[in-house]
């Protein structure tokens, strides 16, 4: 069992029990409601990247916030038990944590964060015993991601070079393709990744990839913690063929990488080996003309001889956050469809699926563990809060926005469909103002999401670019709003998706 000591060195919440949340909810609903205010977005958590320890008995999380002080989003990290009773805050608010982990044996949960003095952001460990973080790394590059050795002992992290901080910047030198990045900006050797051992013990840093002309990403450990598996376009140009290739590497001797798959790079890569370490299951995409329209397929390779076998071929929609049931027999995922992302599992036997939850919503991330699973969902009348997946409903777990969102009279939200001037069905959602009338006329706002690929949904997500809030906020103001998935967007197949593939401004224009 995993031990659950009660705080972690520095101030913790500790979020109020049932009977407590129980009597807010009263009052609140006693309270007289009022409309969204543009003020409400900035006072909103964002609640997403759920990660669950070994047992599942307890949920690592982050939640974004706007600070005032620094006029700025910061993230803290914070856990949950499956129960949703104690709702700890790891943390503190004034340094943002990102990218939570459980120790294979329960002892930590590792984060990465800049603390005071860090040139850039480390790794830390969070003894659950108690005590102040502790830094496991002291790099000059870029984190990209990390995972935990099954023993606990070791790390494997992706990290991009450090070319030290010149009074002098170098000339960018563009030799490339594909040579800008959406916040990184222009791409260079720098910021290719390479795999690092890092020792939890020592400290010691240790190279297990070392040629920079490529990038190592997403490494995973076999359970045996004798290989490593992770993600690199070692043998074709990625800008060119759009290209991603599986490799498996010895952990112990650091010997060269062997390549077992090749494929199209999906939007949202992800791998994760099953349970008996003969398997591996990874996520693929579409030939570069239509990698934009995201259709990323589950897939899943025996190690031992490379024999391939698509697990969603026959789905026709696009998936996302893949986790390898404990037994080894399924994999839970989100699966994106018609105006949902919703939690689903498919058998790794047959590839059948089965769709866990029959609500609207919009799931962000899912993490599983010991048979129990959990997801970050939102609907229609709620933003997005840690959920525990059981018998085919969704269980709320934290209740970080609850008593704001208790305040806001929100408008319905109905599915529209209708046709386009050739006849083909689009759907939609229209979202009305609280106190709508039948028979009146209003203002109506035609919102569009923009891709064109991605898909207007059931659900409130607060983040970078809150559409569905959005579409509340001018409720609110009195309008009708309009969100339709035209042809281009994801969640109805390829072949809607891909309909206006070198037509832009024609049939999607159509059915807007």
């Amino acid at each position: 069992m995993n031990p659950r000591p009660p705080r972690f060195g520095r101030p913790i919440r500790l979020v109020a029990g049932t009977a407590g949340l129980l009597l807010c909810a009263v009052c609140a609903d006693a309270a007289p409601k009022r409309a969204l205010e543009v003020e409400d977005f900035d006072r909103l958590a964002a609640v997403d990247d759920v990660v669950c320890s070994r047992d599942g008995r307890e949920i690592a999380y982050t939640v974004e916030q706007s600070d005032p002080a620094s006029d700025k989003r910061k993230t803290t990290v914070w856990m949950v038990d499956f129960e949703g009773k104690h709702d700890l805050r790891l943390t503190d608010p004034r340094e943002s944590a990102s990218n939570p982990k459980f120790s294979p044996d329960g002892l930590y949960v590792s984060i990465v964060a800049a603390r005071a003095g860090d040139a850039k952001p480390q790794i830390y460990l969070l003894d659950r015993r108690g005590g102040e973080p502790r830094a496991v790394t002291a790099v000059g590059g870029d984190i990209a991601d990390y995972a935990w050795s099954p023993d606990a002992r070791s790390l494997v992290i992706s990290l991009s070079a450090d070319e030290g901080s010149a009074k002098t910047p170098p000339p960018v030198v563009i030799d490339r393709l594909r040579f800008k990045q959406d916040v990184t900006g222009y791409l260079t050797t720098r910021d290719r990744t390479q795999l690092y051992l890092v020792d939890v013990s020592t400290r010691e840093v240790t190279p297990l990839t070392t040629d920079k002309r490529f990038d190592d990403t997403l490494p995973a450990w076999s359970p045996d913690g004798k290989t490593i598996a992770f993600f690199s376009t070692r043998d074709s140009d990625p800008d060119r063929t759009g290209k991603l290739e599986l490799y498996v590497v010895d952990a112990g001797t650091r010997g060269t990488p062997r390549k077992v798959a090749e494929f199209f790079a999906p939007n949202k890569p992800a791998l994760e080996w099953t349970p008996d370490g003969t398997r591996i299951v990874y996520t693929s995409g579409l030939e570069p003309r239509l990698n934009a329209y995201i259709q990323d397929r589950l897939n899943v390779i025996t190690v031992a001889d490379g024999k391939t076998r698509s697990l969603t071929d026959r789905l026709d929609r696009a998936v996302a956050h893949p986790a390898v049931s404990a037994d080894g027999d399924s994999v839970d995922l989100i699966l994106e469809d018609d105006g949902s992302e919703a939690p689903a599992t498919v058998r790794l036997d047959s590839g059948h699926m089965d769709r866990r939850v029959g609500a609207k919503l919009s799931a962000s991330s899912l993490c599983s563990g010991g048979g129990r699973v959990a997801v970050v969902a939102s609907t229609d009348g709620a933003v997005p809060e840690v959920e525990a997946l059981e018998n085919g409903a969704l269980r709320k777990l934290t209740s970080h926005n609850d008593a704001l969102v208790a305040q806001l009279s929100l408008g319905p939200v109905d599915d529209i469909s209708f046709p386009s001037r050739d006849g083909t069905i689009i759907h939609g959602m229209m979202v009305k103002p609280a106190d709508y009338r039948a028979g009146r006329l209003y203002p109506t706002i035609l919102w569009i999401h923009g891709g064109p690929n991605g898909q207007d949904s059931h659900g409130l997500p607060v983040d970078t670019y809150p559409l569905q809030l959005e579409r509340q906020w001018f409720a609110a103001h009195g309008y009708v709003v309009l969100a339709v998935n035209y042809r281009g967007s994801s969640g109805r197949g390829a072949a809607f998706a891909s309909a206006i593939v070198a037509d832009w401004g024609h049939k999607e224009v159509a059915d807007l």
